[in-house]
C-alpha cells in the first residue's frame, strides 16, 4: 500500500513538475518572442524588417549609424507613419527606405497644431500674457521651443532643481504642446511648471503639492495676476494614494475660478493623417488607442488633437520627437491652450461657459464634438459685444 502511494505521489509529482516547466517554458518563449526585436538591434544591430511593428519607439532601440546601415524598411512605409522618431535617429541609406518617408518633412507637419489655430496666431490670438500652469515630470527648461515662456520652474517636492538627474520625455512634450513657439497652441502665454520628481509612485502627494503651490500664488491676486489654466496629463487613478485629495484640491482650485484640465472620461483623442488637411474637422479620425471601440466611449465627449504631433524633445534644446500614436497626455495640453487663447479675448470667462462654447461650437463626431478653436474664439467675441 505504501509503495502504490508512493508511487502515485511520484507520479503527481512527476505531472505538476511537467506542467510547471510547460508553464515556465511558454512564459519564456513569449518573453523572448517579446524582446527579440530589442536584442536584434541594441545587441546585434541586425532589424528584420518583418518584425518593425506599428507606434515602435524607435528612439529606445538606441539606433547608430552603424546599426542603421544593417536595417531594411524600405516596404514599411505604412508602418514609419505610426513611430515615434526624432531628429537624432539615424536612418537607412535611401536605397534601404520607403521612397516617399521623409523624417524631417513629417516632423515639420506634426508641429502644426491644426483646426485653425495658426490662423488665430495670425490674429494675434495666442494666449498672450495669460497665465497657465502645468504640473508633470520635470521637463528641459532651456529648450528653444518655450524657454522664452517660462517664468517659473520649481520641484514638487521643494527641493532644488539641481537634484534633477535628467530631464523628462513627457514633461517637455506637454509642455512643447501648450506654449510652444511652433508646437503650441498658446505661444504667447506665460509658463509655470511644477515638476514631479517621484513618476514612478502610485502616489498623488507630489501633484497635490504643485495644486497647493498654485493656490499660494494665486492668492489675494487680481483674475488678470492669477493662474488661469492647469494642465496635468494624469487622471484619478482610483488606486493611487490620496486620490481623494487629489480630487478635492482640484475642486477648490475650480472654485476659485481655476480651469483644471485632466484626463478624464469627457475629453478623448483624434490625429489627423499625415498629408491630410489638418484645418479640416472632417479629416480626422479617433486617435490610434482606441480605434475599434468607438463604441465604447461615452457620449458627449469632446474630440482633441494628439496623434501625429511633434514635441520638443529632452535630447536636446533645438531637438524634436514625432509622436505618431500620442495619446491623451498630448490632448490635455492642447485643451488647455485653446482654453487659454479664450481668457486672453475674454479675462472673465468661467469655466463652465468655456465648456459650453467648446460644445455648442464643435464639429459634431462618434455622438460628440471635435473642438473648433476658430468657432469658440468667434463664440468668446460675439458674447462679449451682446454684453
Amino acid at each position: 500500500m505504501k509503495k502504490t502511494r508512493i508511487s502515485r505521489l511520484v507520479i503527481i509529482l512527476g505531472i505538476l513538475g511537467g506542467i510547471s516547466l510547460a508553464v515556465v517554458k511558454l512564459y519564456v518563449d513569449s518573453q523572448e518572442k517579446k524582446y527579440q526585436f530589442y536584442q536584434e538591434v541594441n545587441i546585434r544591430g541586425v532589424l528584420n524588417l518583418n518584425d518593425l511593428q506599428c507606434f515602435t519607439d524607435l528612439r529606445a532601440m538606441k539606433l547608430t549609424k552603424e546599426k542603421s546601415k544593417k536595417i531594411n524598411l524600405e516596404n514599411k512605409y505604412d508602418v514609419l507613419l505610426t513611430c515615434t522618431f526624432d531628429t537624432l535617429t539615424p536612418w537607412p541609406s535611401k536605397d534601404r527606405m520607403p521612397a516617399n518617408f521623409n523624417p524631417g518633412e513629417i516632423i515639420n507637419i506634426g508641429m502644426d497644431p491644426g483646426l485653425s489655430i495658426r490662423e488665430l496666431h495670425r490674429q494675434g490670438i495666442t494666449g498672450k500674457d495669460v497665465k497657465v500652469a502645468i504640473i508633470d515630470f520635470p521637463f528641459l527648461p532651456n529648450h528653444e521651443e518655450y524657454r522664452d515662456k517660462v517664468v517659473l520652474f520649481n520641484l514638487t517636492n521643494g527641493k532644488s532643481m539641481k537634484t534633477l538627474r535628467k530631464p523628462a520625455m513627457h514633461g517637455t512634450g506637454t509642455a512643447s504642446l501648450l506654449v510652444g513657439e511652433r508646437c503650441g497652441v498658446a505661444p504667447g502665454a506665460k509658463l509655470y511648471f511644477w515638476g514631479n520628481p517621484d513618476p514612478g509612485a502610485k502616489d498623488f502627494t507630489q501633484d497635490i503639492n504643485g495644486f497647493q503651490e498654485i493656490l499660494k500664488f494665486n492668492s489675494n491676486k487680481k483674475p488678470a495676476d492669477c493662474i488661469r489654466v492647469v494642465s496635468l496629463s494624469f487622471g484619478a487613478a482610483k488606486d493611487f494614494k490620496k486620490v481623494d485629495a487629489f480630487e478635492k484640491i482640484i475642486e477648490k482650485l475650480r472654485d476659485t475660478g481655476v480651469t483644471v484640465v485632466i484626463v478624464d472620461k469627457w475629453i478623448n483623442g483624434i490625429g489627423c493623417p499625415l498629408y491630410k488637411d489638418r484645418n479640416n474637422p472632417l479629416d480626422y479620425r479617433l486617435q490610434y488607442y482606441f480605434q475599434g471601440y468607438e463604441k465604447d466611449i461615452p457620449s458627449d465627449v469632446l474630440y482633441i488633437p494628439c496623434d501625429n504631433r511633434t514635441t520638443a524633445s529632452e535630447r536636446g534644446e533645438k531637438e524634436y520627437t514625432f509622436h505618431g500614436e500620442g495619446g491623451l497626455s498630448w490632448a490635455v495640453p492642447y485643451l488647455a491652450g485653446v482654453i487659454a487663447l479664450g481668457y486672453q479675448v475674454d479675462p472673465n470667462l468661467k469655466t463652465k461657459v468655456i465648456f459650453k462654447y467648446l460644445r455648442d461650437t464643435g464639429t459634431p463626431y462618434n455622438r460628440g464634438w471635435i473642438i473648433n478653436p476658430r468657432k469658440f474664439i468667434q463664440a468668446i467675441k460675439q458674447n462679449l459685444k451682446v454684453i
